[in-house]
């Protein structure tokens, strides 16, 4: 609750977002605008065509009554005609331009920077791409039609009460600005509330999700009880806020109401005037009271959906704050993405892709200095290095010495604070096309529920016998239908190192990493990755990390690497000799 006024008040991006997203449906949506209008307009024009066959007429005869009927009947179709167009094209245009703030919202999120996923809850990312999303989607959809229509319904109101008499548009003009100042009144108030719901939405996310995540520890540590208290106090507080913003809808909807009320009275006794000097009928006046009856229902509805509006571009604001983050150096978006943020996109950079194509594929780590935002000293210092094609290096060390952070480096996974990794010393590489030399096996693997085919070829793109090569040169012998559970809970520590090495085969990169990949597996699976290095993969470029020394003796050369830095490199043999007689 620091501060009271939202950050979107001020800025244009929230507004330039929308209309980036209904840019391709400009036209439509322009052209569905006019035929709902007119749709709206000759519902309501009915009753002044009734009212005037009264007021005309002083009785009623069977060919009066038909010819109404017939009249009426064409243009009731028409109307409903048109206002359902309306409705459903005008609610499936908005679905899918909300559809792409998502999209491209997803793809500038999945190029941040590491050290983004590494401040941010889990719970507040979850947020934006729900609640957030849903509250976008929610109204700017079906129900944007249905603001629409309430337009539609006050301005043929105020144009059919013009017709009857001129006088009229008086009072509703002063409600109109009533109305207007009861919003302005409210807005901010109710602006707030609505963003701090979207804001303590996310805690009690987070910690539900970081309650799963370590739902085995929390139990063995009898800790259930802590976890349970601290989400409801976390929901209590997220309820007491969405109970304030219910209150205030409360006394802004009372205040509106008073205003239709006053509306009402107005219009009665302009009528009432109007029709003792024999300037409208009876039929006029109906119509009059019941268009005030309508209008202020429609005004009121106008302001409170207005209102509720608010809701939606919170969501698009912080959506928007996504959209416009800074991406890892180098990222370029795909060309599906469109939405112009300040980002690279792949088609600025679609006719040097081939000129950047790597023909030696040497890769150079020049005076690497590389330290995290959390910690004080660098944990990566002046290291330089030079690895050839076929090369097979061994990276070693002690725990926390640096070798996964030598690997974060050679990915560009963070920035570095001084030099630069390049492969043919190629500076203008785009980061996607930079890392489409690489194919990495760690111990952290990544799994999809769903079947083992998926799993294995994320992208889709190779044939089913591609597919049942690749595993049958790792032994895993399972049908590409097989069923994996989400993480891989029903595979093994060496299935799921095995299905990655498989990944790493159909990917056929120049270049192969090992970041502790033999680590928790069995000696079987162990053998036959080894194996592979030594047979499928024995023209590629390899770099290996790996505690177990035994995985690293048929290296070309090891890396040792100490506090950060390289302290030998060198044969196998001679580098082994010394960090075995410093590590007893």
């Amino acid at each position: 609750m620091k501060n009271k006024t939202l950050p979107f008040n001020s800025s244009t991006t929230v507004y330039n977002t929308l209309f980036q997203a209904f840019r391709p449906y400009l036209v439509r949506v322009t052209f569905l605008i006019i035929l709902g209008f007119l749709g709206r307009f000759l519902l309501l024009y009915n009753s002044r065509i009734i009212a005037e066959a009264l007021d005309q007429s002083p009785y009623i005869t069977a060919e009066l009554l038909q010819e109404l009927v017939y009249k009426l009947f064409w243009i009731l179709l028409v109307s409903f005609i048109i206002t359902g167009i309306f409705r459903v094209v005008f609610s499936a245009l908005c679905a899918y331009a909300v559809s792409r703030i998502y999209d491209e919202t997803t793809y500038r999120v999945s190029r941040f920077p590491l050290s983004f996923f590494d401040t941010q809850p889990v719970g507040k990312i979850t947020a934006r791409f729900s609640s957030d999303y849903g509250n976008i989607f929610r109204l700017f959809g079906g129900p944007l039609a249905e603001f629409f229509c309430i337009v539609f319904d006050i301005i043929s109101i105020a144009l059919i009460a013009a017709l009857i008499h001129p006088l009229f548009i008086l009072p509703m003009g002063f409600s109109l600005i009533i109305f207007y100042g009861i919003l302005k009144y409210n807005q901010e108030k109710l602006r707030y509330s609505r963003s701090e719901v979207a804001q303590l939405r996310a805690p009690s996310v987070a910690h539900f999700s970081e309650t799963v995540q370590g739902a085995t520890n929390i139990k063995l540590a009898h800790a259930n009880d802590k976890f349970t208290e601290r989400f409801e106090w976390l929901d209590q507080i997220y309820l007491s806020a969405r109970k304030l913003v219910f209150k205030r809808v409360f006394v802004f909807s009372t205040q509106l109401n008073i205003m239709s009320f006053i509306l009402f009275i107005l219009n009665g006794w302009l009528s009432i005037h109007l029709m003792g000097k024999n300037i409208l009928g009876i039929g006029q006046v109906s119509i009059i009271l019941g268009y005030t009856i309508l209008s202020t229902h429609s005004l009121q509805m106008f302001f409170e959906w207005f209102s509720q509006f608010d809701e939606a571009l919170i969501g698009v604001h912080r959506l928007d704050e996504y959209l416009r983050s800074p991406l890892e150096p180098d990222a370029i978006l795909p060309q599906k993405a469109t939405f112009e943020t300040g980002h690279k996109l792949s088609r600025d950079f679609a006719n040097t892709q081939e000129a950047k194509k790597a023909v030696n594929g040497v890769l150079s780590l020049e005076n690497i200095t590389l330290k995290y935002h959390t910690q004080k000293d660098p944990t990566l210092k002046n290291i330089s290095l030079q690895i050839q094609p076929g090369d097979k290096i061994g990276i070693i060390g002690a725990t926390g010495s640096g070798k996964s952070s030598l690997i974060s480096s050679i990915m560009k996974l963070y920035p570095f604070n001084q030099g630069n990794v390049y492969i043919d010393n190629s500076q203008s590489m785009s980061l996607d096309f930079y890392r489409q030399h690489f194919a990495v096996v760690s111990q952290d693997t990544f799994f999809l529920q769903g079947s083992l085919k998926d799993n294995l070829d994320l992208a889709g793109k190779y044939p089913e016998d591609v597919l049942s090569r690749a595993l049958n040169q790792v032994r895993i012998h399972l049908p590409l239908n097989h069923h994996i559970e989400e993480k891989g809970n029903n595979l093994s520590f060496g299935e799921k190192q095995l299905i990655s090495l498989a990944r790493c085969l159909l990917k056929d990169s120049p270049i192969v990493i090992l970041d502790e990949a033999t680590a928790n597996i069995d000696p079987q699976s162990e053998q036959i990755l080894t194996e592979t290095l030594e047979t499928a993969l024995k023209n590629k470029t390899q770099i290996i990390v790996a505690h177990r020394l035994v995985t690293i003796e048929k290296c070309d050369r090891l890396v040792w690497i100490d506090r950060g830095q390289i302290k030998m490199m060198g044969p196998v043999d001679e580098v082994l000799k010394v960090f075995k007689a410093n590590s007893f």
